[in-house]
């Protein structure tokens, strides 16, 4: 559903979404980090799957290195995950509406437990163009140092990108 949405707010959405995780707070993920997750494993499965070994080795040495392991199931073990993810319904809905007539909307949001504000909350991420300044500490540990220069450089050449501080 985000994917009309502002290449630098998609970006925010996602380090905010990790910092989220990474301090493992109690509090239950927003239905934007939902969508987020969603689409982040969506991604990763349609990688394995098409075997881009490439991609998949870069991933895996990041700023937080992992073994890799067999690619052969990846994609298969990621797909599993997303079935049990406790909001795999509400976000599974919410990525295929594009091909959904816009009168079978309300029932098939309702069906996959997405409320009305819920619903707004996302059009409103739809409709942003500018980040928060708190983007670069969000982006911590899912970032590596060049890949924070270069996007700390863009976004000075860029400030009407970046919301005012209040």
């Amino acid at each position: 559903m985000l994917a009309g949405t502002a290449p630098q707010v998609q970006l925010e959405c996602l380090l905010r979404t990790w910092t989220t995780i990474r301090e493992q707070n109690s509090e239950p993920l927003t239905i934007e980090q939902q969508v987020i997750c969603f689409a982040i494993t969506s991604e990763l499965a349609a990688t394995a799957a098409a075997e881009d070994t490439r991609v998949l080795r870069r991933a895996a040495r990041g700023p937080q290195a992992i073994d890799a392991g067999c690619g052969i199931w990846l994609a298969s073990r990621v797909r599993l995950m997303q079935v049990t993810l406790p909001f795999a319904p509400q976000a599974a809905v919410l990525q295929v509406e594009s091909e959904i007539a816009a009168d079978d909307l309300q029932l098939v949001r309702a069906a996959g437990g997405v409320s009305e504000v819920d619903y707004s909350a996302l059009l409103d991420v739809l409709g942003s163009w500018r980040i928060r300044p708190s983007l670069f500490s969000d982006a911590e540990g899912l970032l590596t140092s060049t890949e924070l220069e270069t996007l700390q450089a863009f976004f000075s050449e860029h400030p009407e990108l970046v919301q005012k501080s209040e």
